[in-house]
């Protein structure tokens, strides 16, 4: 959804970027104050992070903040190449309490970012970043050489 967002922002003359941008916001509060069932989980999950404890809290939000919690220790025990390929699995296994929770969340971090951190240290995150960016700068440019095609044949 946000690289959407960010290629029809990009679309837009650079004057009215801004306004999309207060549009976009605008319709995003409008979308939260008119769902209750939006509006519930926010305060859900507001309260889930405030009771966790880092130890047992296996609600929806304190599984995955204790996902991300074990992906953080391992990274700063393997920071720059990692702990190797399919070693969340192991790592997370160690530090969940309840079998239940850790067939969910021993998998992975439910973050493809701490699973590339975790796994391939931080030199493989930044090599996944990379590439990540050189995607979306030739989808980048493959939209301007098609803007410039079609103004052509105008």
């Amino acid at each position: 959804f946000s690289g959407g967002v960010v290629l029809v922002a990009m679309r837009l003359p650079s004057r009215h970027r801004v306004l999309g941008l207060l549009a976009l916001l605008a319709v995003a509060a409008a979308v939260v104050a008119l769902s209750p069932q939006i509006k519930g989980r926010l305060v859900q999950a507001s309260e889930e992070i405030q009771r966790y404890d880092f130890k047992s809290d296996y609600s929806s939000l304190g599984a995955r903040l204790h996902m991300w919690n074990i992906s953080r220790q391992a990274v700063s025990e393997a920071p720059l190449f990692g702990h190797g390929l399919g070693s969340y699995p192991v790592l997370s296994e160690k530090a969940f309490n309840d079998a239940t929770m850790c067939a969910h969340g021993c998998l992975h971090p439910h973050s493809l970012y701490f699973l590339y951190a975790v796994e391939f240290g931080l030199i493989g995150l930044t090599m996944f970043c990379a590439c990540m960016l050189m995607m979306f700068a030739a989808l980048v440019e493959a939209m301007e050489t098609v803007r410039a095609v079609l103004a052509k044949a105008e």
